[in-house]
């Protein structure tokens, strides 16, 4: 029953019935314990008995904490692999007109799964295209990883004279910050060539309080400032891992 009952937990990745199978095996073990203890105090070893239970009582302590060790991972949360969310933003980029992808949160509660991302697209799209081609690639997602899936539309416009320029700048500057991990959404807002706002968001590589996410908008406010001292930048931080953990 037990080994019956671990195979067909791992075929149908059920956590219920693998607990079951450990309940088995435990069953069976405490049981002989009890009829080794039986034997030996017919025999007169009467302190057999008493180191027996502890053992039954060992066993299902540790029964107990293995079942709760697996349950308790699918009931908080489990966070997702590399490859998965590597896989995730292959799936979105494999759509011809996705420029990139971030922020992908993944959720897995159990059997349930909950997949939300953004994808960044040109501007110059339709809200209907851009509206369609969300729901293909959340139906593809949703096909190919299981789940529910929402998917954020972050426009972005690359029709400014400098965008090249500027995007070329912003990865100089943020790679020589070793606690920022990349940048996205970038933005360039106004009229004017040389005078701009230009509003990205940044990716730790790790948390960070207040005072240090501070001191890293700024460092790399400056450096932008003295390759481009006529524009503004706004900047947003967020950790590198959104998804649950």
């Amino acid at each position: 029953m037990s080994r019956f009952s671990y195979q067909l937990g791992e075929i149908i990745d059920s956590q219920a019935l693998k607990a079951d199978a450990l309940h088995h095996r435990s069953d069976v073990i405490a049981t002989a314990l009890v009829v080794v203890a039986l034997i030996a105090t017919r025999f007169g070893y009467n302190n057999i008995d008493g180191i027996m239970g502890v053992g039954v009582s060992l066993i299902i302590f540790y029964s107990a904490f293995s079942i709760a060790k697996e349950a308790v991972n699918p009931l908080l949360g489990e966070a997702p692999s590399g490859e998965t969310i590597k896989e995730i933003e292959n799936l979105a980029l494999a759509h011809e007109g996705v420029l990139g992808v971030h922020d992908v949160i993944f959720h897995k509660y159990g059997q349930a799964s909950i997949i939300s991302l953004h994808i960044e697209v040109s501007d110059n799209d339709s809200a209907s295209k851009l509206h369609e081609l969300s729901e293909e690639i959340e139906q593809d997602i949703a096909r190919k990883i299981g789940g529910s899936v929402v998917i954020h539309v972050d426009p972005i416009n690359k029709d400014h004279p400098q965008y090249e320029q500027i995007t070329q700048a912003i990865k100089e500057i943020v790679s020589e910050d070793r606690r920022v991990n990349t940048f996205h959404d970038l933005r360039i807002v106004g009229c004017k060539a040389n005078r701009c706002n230009v509003v990205f968001d940044i990716v730790l590589e790790q948390d960070a309080d207040e005072q240090e996410t501070y001191d890293i908008i700024r460092s790399i406010t400056e450096k932008f400032k003295t390759k481009f001292p006529e524009m503004k930048t706004i900047i947003k931080a967020e950790p590198k891992y959104a998804y649950s953990v």
